[in-house]
């Protein structure tokens, strides 16, 4: 969800701005299809979830990324296990 609606709104408002938006879980298994109440919940708002599928967050995946951004704080803790996404 946090994914669909970042990009949606960043791409209104900043139509042109190159931004690319991704998301990645700690708590997930790669290739999971979002849940049909994400999925009716964000159809709602004009956005669609239909194809989107978790991946899991790694260093390959945060490599290379300008910005990283904890949603939840619950899980920011154990980003510190991944050299990239530590806390400065």
């Amino acid at each position: 969800m946090a994914e669909g609606i970042a990009r949606k709104l960043i791409h209104e408002t900043y139509p042109d701005c190159g931004i690319e938006v991704s998301s990645a879980g700690l708590n997930t298994f790669n290739g999971s299809p979002a849940s049909q109440n994400a999925i009716d919940v964000c159809r709602e708002i004009g956005v669609d979830l239909m194809f989107h599928r978790s991946q899991r967050l790694n260093a390959e995946i945060a490599e290379g990324k300008e910005e990283e951004v904890a949603i939840r704080l619950s899980t920011a803790p154990a980003a510190t296990q991944l050299p990239k996404l530590s806390p400065d």
